[in-house]
Formats: C-alpha cells, sequence, structure tokens
C-alpha cells in the first residue's frame, strides 16, 4: 500500500464553506484530487461557480451553493 493511499477520500463528500478563492479554494481542489466529491458554499455563489466548473474539468464531482453561515437557518424539518 502507498502511504498516499492512506488519505484517499474516495465516496466521500466535503463541504467547504468560503470555497469560491483564496485557499479554501485550493482545499476544495485537494480534497477533489483527493477523490471526494466536493460541496462549495459561499455568500457569494459566482465566485463558487468558477471553482466548480474548474473541478468537473478534472472529472471530480462538484457543487456550487449559495449560503451565509453566519445566519441561522430558522426552516425545521
Amino acid at each position: 500500500m502507498n502511504t498516499l493511499d492512506l488519505y484517499r477520500l474516495d465516496g466521500k463528500v466535503a463541504m467547504v464553506t468560503g470555497g469560491g478563492r483564496g485557499l479554501r479554494a485550493s482545499f476544495a481542489e485537494a480534497f477533489a484530487d483527493a477523490g471526494a466529491s466536493v460541496v462549495l458554499c459561499s455568500s457569494r455563489v459566482e465566485a463558487c461557480e468558477q471553482v466548480k466548473q474548474a473541478l468537473e474539468a478534472k472529472v471530480a464531482i462538484a457543487l456550487a451553493l449559495a449560503c451565509d453561515i453566519t445566519r441561522r437557518c430558522t426552516t425545521r424539518g
């Protein structure tokens, strides 16, 4: 077994808040490279869409969502 195999994320989902730019976009790319599907969240969904497209070009599964984690959700299920 290769040491890097210990860090594979195949079948996992990584959620990256603020994943539309900077270091967090790099984290999203690293998660995708390790095999995870990636959910990118930000109040500025346009930036997340760009990162999503870049990840999908690398055959990763990605989703971009608009969300603001500083606001409490009042919807109850």
